[in-house]
């Protein structure tokens, strides 16, 4: 059978399985689980936050959020105080030790987006991320949106 002849999908499910053993693997290393580094990393880039906002911008559900919140809490990541203008809401923001825990996040996936493409130009990446794009859209997903200060940290 050539290469051509076998389904795209068995790559794309093996490639998953793989980075997700990689991500789980190098962010336990600093402490971090897989959904923690999302929300450390977003509130690197947009400061305080909300649960909704949180949950929101990571399409994730809000008891989820409250969970991942409490284990970041105890492990000293984050502080939650009262919103000033929202009596019943309350702000979640970084820590000293979860700053510290947001930028070793940040080096891990650029080290695991380098391994990723190792061998190809940065021609020929760019030129992967539309098609990828689309293929993010055709399962329902939207790209990521970064911020200005998250361009900086990728490269």
């Amino acid at each position: 059978m050539k290469s051509q002849d076998k389904p795209l999908l068995h790559l794309f499910m093996h490639i998953g399985h793989l980075l997700e053993a990689e991500l789980r693997r190098e962010l336990a290393l600093i402490g971090v689980q897989h959904g923690q580094a999302r929300v450390l990393v977003n509130l690197l880039q947009r400061g305080s936050l909300s649960q909704a906002e949180i949950a929101r911008a990571l399409s994730i559900k809000p008891a989820t959020v409250t969970n991942m919140l409490t284990r970041m809490e105890q492990a000293s990541f984050i502080e939650r105080r009262a919103h000033p203008q929202h009596g019943r809401k309350k702000l979640t923001s970084l820590t000293k030790a979860g700053v510290g825990a947001a930028q070793k996040v940040l080096a891990v996936w650029q080290s695991i987006e380098s391994k990723l493409f190792q061998e190809l130009e940065n021609s020929e990446r760019e030129a992967m991320r539309p098609f990828l794009e689309q293929v993010l859209r055709n399962l329902g997903g939207k790209p990521p949106q970064w911020t200005p200060k998250q361009d900086k940290n990728r490269k």
